[in-house]
């Protein structure tokens, strides 16, 4: 694969001289500019498959064979995939045409130097994220620790995970994959190693990663090991008919009553009806399975099965690191509308909706109510969403012939934003 690139002097992968300044490399899709920082280099908005909108909407994406530009101008990001948009995703530019990746390498890397890759999934309930924000910054550890580190973006909310007549959703993951294909075709133009790919994520990243790595046997050979932070392992993952029950709701609300009509509405259409769904899905969802309406489903065709059966059943064949951190319920319990106060009341009826009436009783003899139960309710989700998942699917990894496939950290540091959340919403019933 490496024949068809030249290189200059010093060894490193080049092309033919296009860019007025900074480094140049030549991809399978043509010719990239980049820029120089400190002693990093990086590649900044580089396509890994075409426009998602028009008829690609709703489609695995499209590999990209020819870059827009000869060469292209990649010393800036790339549009971020759609969305309501976070705090601080608010100045990113949007569009369809989003499926772009960004790479930080060592500026004295060679094709001889094989240096590991990390491969950076955002989180953002799959609703939210883009791979140009400033924490995800992969400069640091470029140039302290001589890696390459590779961000994407992937199609999020309904655009990347409707499921809906002959649409199986999971568009968003189909995203993920194709990206891990691109690295697995060009990072070694890069002085990365293809064969030494970590993939890693937060939050929803993480859940993906978890995906990939037990669920989606298609994604087998495009990482070796991966890195889950903060993968609710617990939430299970709605059934391809439950995710299209959501999709029959989401047409009616368009007035669609087919696929053609769907593309045929503007983004922001398609947003404005995302939204009420979004947040009032939860209320009358299947237990757990509800609490993200917009998010990877089990279609039995890419994603076969929930990763803690996945695990139960000998699936852990890569090795895998994740953990959870302290009090991590704290922010879910924080976005329940309740005037900063849970009442004992309405922790029961959220126990009792959540966890079904059989299973109430049990556990309000672990987590006892009290006069205000938001720190009861954010231990709790921390338990069960994060702790016993993460704690279960640790087991699976540690049976016979498995013993090094899993690694659990638990991250202990009380966050400021942890502490005034505690100081806001009644601490005196609870304590970090």
């Amino acid at each position: 694969m490496l024949s068809q690139y030249s290189l200059n002097l010093n060894g490193s992968p080049a092309a033919a001289q296009h860019c007025s300044s900074g480094p140049e490399l030549k991809i399978e899709s043509g010719v990239i500019c980049g820029v120089e920082s400190g002693s990093v280099h990086i590649y900044k908005g580089i396509p890994f498959a075409e426009s998602t909108a028009q008829e690609n909407r709703w489609k695995p994406p499209v590999p990209i064979k020819q870059l827009p530009s000869d060469p292209f101008d990649a010393t800036k990001f790339g549009d971020a995939c759609p969305q309501l948009g976070p705090g601080n995703t608010h100045h990113i530019k949007v569009s369809e045409n989003c499926l772009n990746l960004n790479i930080w390498t060592p500026s004295n890397a060679t094709l001889d130097s094989k240096l590991p890759v990390m491969v950076f999934l955002y989180g953002g309930s799959f609703v939210a994220g883009a791979s140009e924000v400033s924490l995800y910054d992969g400069t640091y550890l470029s140039e302290n620790h001589d890696v390459i580190v590779v961000t994407i973006n992937y199609r999020l909310g309904a655009l990347g995970f409707l499921a809906y007549r002959d649409l199986r959703g999971n568009y968003g993951l189909m995203d993920q994959q194709e990206a891990l294909r691109w690295v697995q075709a060009n990072i070694e133009v890069f002085g990365g190693d293809r064969t030494n790919v970590l993939l890693y994520g937060e939050s929803a990243g993480a859940m993906s990663v978890g995906l990939h790595a037990v669920s989606v046997p298609s994604s087998t050979g495009l990482f070796k090991q991966a890195l889950m932070e903060s993968n609710p392992l617990s939430l299970p993952y709605k059934s391809l008919r439950q995710a299209k029950a959501i999709g029959d709701y989401f047409a009616e609300r368009l007035q669609c009553t087919d696929i053609d009509c769907l593309r045929s509405k503007s983004v922001k259409a398609i947003q404005q009806v995302q939204q009420p769904i979004e947040a009032l899905y939860p209320v009358f969802a299947h237990r757990m399975s509800g609490v993200l309406a917009w998010s990877p489903n089990i279609d039995k065709e890419f994603v076969v099965e929930q990763p803690l059966l996945a695990a139960e059943r000998g699936k852990i064949q890569t090795p895998i690191t994740f953990g959870t951190n302290r009090n991590e319920g704290i922010l879910f319990a924080a976005g329940i509308p309740t005037q900063d106060v849970i009442s004992p009341t309405l922790y029961i009826l959220i126990v009792a909706e959540f966890f079904g009436l059989e299973n109430t009783v049990k556990i309000l003899e672990e987590y006892q109510p009290v006069g205000n139960s938001f720190n009861v309710l954010a231990r709790l989700i921390t338990d069960y969403f994060f702790v016993c998942g993460n704690r279960h699917f640790a087991q699976q990894g540690n049976r016979k012939g498995l013993q090094d496939a899993t690694y659990v950290y638990s991250f202990d540091q009380v966050s400021s934003l942890q502490q005034e959340l505690f100081l806001s919403l009644g601490s005196e019933n609870g304590s970090l």
